[in-house]
């Protein structure tokens, strides 16, 4: 929940593989974020698969800085 009004941009990859192959999805853009709201940037739906054969990194540039949060499925 964002404690103040945000507005900045984001850029999310998130990477699967399986026996099937392996997939790539990329989202990026701008955001806006009115003070006591949470807002969902970017998501993305893999049926079927096990939390452990995806990777996602999230990115977020606002007031100058950077936030980088990732989920390895390797580590």
């Amino acid at each position: 929940q964002a404690a103040q009004n945000i507005h900045g941009s984001y850029e999310l990859s998130i990477s699967r593989r399986g026996s099937g192959g392996s997939a790539m999805i990329s989202q990026s853009g701008e955001f806006n974020v009115p003070a006591g709201r949470t807002e969902t940037l970017g998501q993305a739906t893999f049926g079927g698969l096990p939390p452990s054969s995806v990777d996602a990194e999230l990115i977020l540039y606002w007031n100058g800085m950077t936030l980088k949060c990732r989920n390895n499925s390797e580590t």
